[in-house]
């Protein structure tokens, strides 16, 4: 009897310590999830609180007049560009917005109209060229020229869209900016064609007229990749090794498109009566072409005064610049070429077979974006997350 009062006191103080245990367990959860969601809490808050001085300023200025512009430190993190401190658009706005930014002054302004003009230059000069021809644009030595065109209003073009409209959202920027390596590489097919039909050794020629214009279609396909890619993985402060990538897949398809013309340079060596001179036509392109990739890659002058040039004169406008002399120059070296010197009678290509390259060059590209587009939305999605941990190290510190 008094075993089993025993036991079951016993009992009921085994009961009364589990239920306590429960409670504390209970009470500990509780204060658990609580801490949670206060950490949840701070957290979010925190990252309002860093993020509320620069919306609130850029909202301001925003509903102070739709011409304003903002600081880089207004802006995301995505959109900014080394040295330039001032001048960007504010992302997530209309269409409307940005189309209407081409008439208002902010630092992408000369990139788009630079480009625009340029557009309109290479189809008036190249139009007077062909015109000069003796049976105009019934004269096969026009259709290198037409390609020629081509590649650089593409090029002209897509650079002015990418640049005017990139600001719109990250997604956007990514998609656009690979749109303007799209008419890069159109831009490299157009020159790797007025070097092999209009400006080529005949002795070249004929050993690179079967294999030469699918290479050149090949190779541009590789460089916009390689720049895609490029842009996927370096961005920010890693901006230098991206250009690097880019100038040097575009440098060994600059090395097949000249490689034509090297004849033409090896016979005046080797020739007592030619004079190098007689290629400075040539010469020049060379040198241009020598000052984009600088222009590209050097961030002159901003560099060495950050935010003083930040609207007018910082180098991708002098890039900008450089690119279009450097279209007018390749011109006038088809013009020198063709009318002056009558030269192109060993070529033999025709109109179809140079559109079919931009189309096939086209679709090869098109379907090359739509398979990276996954990849792109991935590479949004860890930079979210990335701004997250960001966040949260920043509630950990004291």
């Amino acid at each position: 009897m008094a075993g089993r009062r025993k036991g079951a006191i016993n009992g009921y103080s085994v009961a009364d310590n589990g239920v306590d245990k429960l409670n504390r367990n209970n009470n500990t959860y509780q204060s658990d999830g609580a801490s949670f969601r206060q950490q949840k809490t701070k957290t979010a808050t925190l990252a309002q609180q860093q993020s509320q001085p620069a919306m609130a300023a850029a909202q301001h200025k925003l509903s102070a007049g739709k011409h304003q512009t903002f600081a880089d430190m207004e802006v995301d993190f995505m959109f900014r560009e080394p040295y330039i401190l001032s001048g960007y658009r504010l992302p997530n706005q209309t269409w409307r917005y940005y189309f209407a930014s081409v008439f208002w002054l902010h630092n992408e302004t000369l990139n788009v109209w630079t480009h625009a003009i340029g557009c309109l230059c290479v189809l008036l000069r190249a139009a007077m060229l062909i015109f000069q021809l003796d049976d105009g644009f019934q004269d096969r030595r026009s259709f290198p020229v037409v390609g020629f065109a081509l590649g650089c209003f593409l090029s002209n073009l897509l650079s002015t869209t990418a640049h005017l409209l990139h600001s719109k959202s990250p997604r956007h920027h990514y998609i656009l900016y690979m749109l303007d390596y799209a008419g890069i590489t159109f831009y490299s097919l157009g020159n790797g064609i007025g070097s092999m039909y209009s400006c080529s050794h005949p002795r070249n020629f004929a050993q690179m007229e079967g294999f030469y214009l699918p290479g050149v279609v090949g190779l541009c396909w590789f460089a916009f990749l390689a720049c895609a890619l490029a842009r996927l993985c370096y961005k920010g402060h890693v901006q230098i090794e991206r250009k690097l990538i880019m100038v040097s897949v575009l440098t060994m398809t600059a090395a097949f498109i000249a490689w034509p013309m090297t004849g033409r340079y090896v016979d005046c060596f080797e020739d007592a009566a030619c004079s190098l001179g007689s290629l400075n036509h040539i010469t020049v392109v060379f040198v241009f072409f020598t000052l984009d990739a600088l222009c590209y890659t050097a961030h002159f002058p901003e560099r060495w005064r950050p935010g003083h040039f930040d609207i007018w004169g910082h180098g991708h406008q002098w890039f900008h610049i450089a690119v279009m002399v450097t279209q007018q120059f390749q011109l006038h070296a088809l013009h020198v070429d063709l009318v002056q010197l009558s030269r192109g009678d060993h070529v033999t290509i025709d109109l179809p077979s140079i559109l079919l390259s931009f189309l096939v060059l086209g679709v090869v590209k098109g379907v090359s974006l739509w398979c990276l587009i996954p990849t792109i939305d991935r590479k949004l999605s860890e930079d979210e997350s990335s701004k997250g941990h960001h966040c949260n190290k920043n509630l950990k510190s004291p």
